[in-house]
């Protein structure tokens, strides 16, 4: 067993290579510190695990980190991805919300599906426009309501309206 006992700043210098290596699955590397932990590389930042990894912020006070407004951010200056080969989810105990000042675009070379236990509102300021490339449904077990200033209904082929009673005016 080996300690070091530092009580002002250890530094080293040079253009080495520092590297630890533990064969015993049992080792582990902890770094405790009440204060904070900084890292900045002018190179690439790679961290690589055979196990799972988990980040937990907790949100609290400190002096590094100066937009303290959400508990942990992820930022880049060019584009970011995040993503599992089996599975990505987007987990919240609380709201979640996807923002973008440019846009938000959901592509998917398979099916998108969006459910709720709740409401589901679609809302723009803008225009909102559905297109299909094949056959369109909405489907209801209430009242389905199609409002506007004006209702344009529109068939190359024909318009079929079925109902028990149709209602005109």
């Amino acid at each position: 067993n080996e300690k070091d006992i530092v009580t002002g700043q250890k530094m080293t210098f040079g253009a080495g290579e520092d590297t630890k290596m533990q064969f015993d699955p049992r080792a582990q590397v902890n770094i405790i510190s009440p204060g904070n932990i900084n890292h900045k590389v002018l190179g690439d930042y790679k961290l690589a695990s055979l196990g799972c990894v988990s980040l937990f912020a907790l949100g609290g006070a400190g002096t590094l980190v100066k937009n303290r407004a959400v508990g942990m951010s992820v930022s880049t200056k060019t584009k970011f991805a995040a993503g599992g080969t089996s599975a990505t989810d987007l987990v919240s105990t609380g709201f979640t919300t996807v923002k973008g000042t440019a846009g938000v675009k959901i592509d998917s070379v398979a099916g998108i599906e969006i459910g709720a236990d709740a409401n589901v509102d679609i809302t723009s300021v803008g225009n909102t426009s559905i297109v299909s490339g094949g056959l369109t449904e909405v489907d209801s077990t209430g009242v389905v309501d199609i409002k506007g200033t004006t209702v344009n209904i529109d068939g190359t082929t024909a318009v079929k309206i079925t109902g028990a009673l149709i209602y005109l005016n």
